[in-house]
């Protein structure tokens, strides 16, 4: 959770208790064929309707058959964070906060 480097979690005290806004999230990725059965998801995250500076780590989550499981996280610190990855077979679908961890407005 240190998203500063800090190990700390000053930031999410700063935004969501002492803080006003709730961030809305644009998430698009494109998966290619990365060769030798692997395929590499590239996508961005685009933040909007909160402060400059504004933080968060936002769960990822890989869908499959009838299973969902959180694939990772995106440490979304800039107004737009893009991001890449390598999977060992081709994902039906990635989506953002399915659970609704954090407070955010998500669209995919």
């Amino acid at each position: 959770m240190g998203i500063e480097g800090n190990h700390g979690m000053d930031w999410f005290f700063r935004q969501y208790v002492y803080g006003i806004g709730i961030p809305q999230y644009s998430f698009s990725y494109r998966v290619e064929e990365a060769g030798e059965g692997k395929w590499k998801v590239t996508g961005s995250v685009k933040r909007e309707g909160v402060p400059d500076g504004w933080m968060d780590i936002l769960p990822l989550y890989l869908h499959r058959g009838a299973g969902v499981v959180r694939l990772g996280f995106v440490n979304a610190v800039r107004a737009q964070t893009p991001f890449d990855l390598v999977l060992p077979f081709k994902p039906e679908k990635l989506s953002l906060n399915d659970h609704e961890d954090i407070l955010a407005v998500i669209k995919q």
